[in-house]
């Protein structure tokens, strides 16, 4: 238990360390460099996960597994026939449904972390003012309608956790952040793919981490009712 416990701690450390420099590689101004960067953060992130997964209790691994195959589905839907973003390639990468498998992890372990814990509802107080903050300037200044309808989504699916999905929204707009920075993705907003929107959007939207919790919802649904399902048998 001891080793698992310091282990995660190492993958938390790695993932924010690790995920700029992955991202670079998958991005504008690398690309000039070298254009095959996709296949090098395929392999990282494939490694990454194999990694993460192999140290996971079965009920994360679960959960990963359910996220690598619910996010292929919202990436598709996303990207591909809304293109509400488009990557880079204008392709979904092979590493993006199992990135998103470790950014579900990621949180998960930043919110089981003792001091976490320790100040559980002090830290999501916190955590919530500072989302609402930054939902209400970037609506009124930067006129991020979408990203205020995140935040909204957001504030509807935390009741059931709110210190979790507070850890959530906060790791996807970090990862956000640097994604369309190094335009390794980008959202409508900067596109103008969609002009006749009245819905403006940011580069990212930034409550996007509402848009991730349905994912995460829906993870977390699926997980128990196939848990309930094995049970009976």
């Amino acid at each position: 238990m001891e080793f698992q416990t310091k282990t995660i701690r190492l993958q938390l450390l790695y993932f924010i360390i690790v995920t700029p420099i992955v991202l670079y590689l998958d991005s504008v101004p690398f690309s000039r460099i070298f254009p095959y960067g996709q296949w090098i953060v395929n392999f990282c992130t494939l490694t990454t996960f194999a990694w993460f997964y192999y140290v996971a209790d079965k009920r994360v691994q679960g959960m990963m597994l359910l996220m690598l195959l619910i996010s292929s589905c919202g990436e598709i839907v996303g990207s591909l026939i809304l293109k509400f973003y488009v990557y880079r390639l204008e392709n979904i990468p092979l590493y993006v449904p199992f990135g998103h498998a470790l950014v579900f992890a990621s949180a998960y372990y930043i919110y089981q972390q003792t001091l976490i814990q320790q100040y559980a509802d002090k830290v999501q107080r916190l955590l919530f003012f500072l989302a609402l903050l930054i939902s209400v300037f970037s609506l009124l200044f930067l006129q991020d309608t979408c990203g205020f309808i995140c935040f909204l989504t957001f504030c509807l699916l935390r009741k059931n956790n709110k210190l979790f999905y507070s850890c959530m929204f906060f790791v996807v707009l970090y990862l956000e952040l640097i994604g369309t920075y190094l335009q390794t993705w980008t959202w409508y907003g900067k596109l103008n793919n969609h002009p006749d929107w009245i819905i403006g959007c940011n580069n990212p939207p930034c409550g996007i981490g509402g848009l991730y919790m349905i994912f995460d919802v829906l993870v977390t649904f699926c997980y128990f009712q196939l848990n309930a399902i094995h049970n009976r048998e």
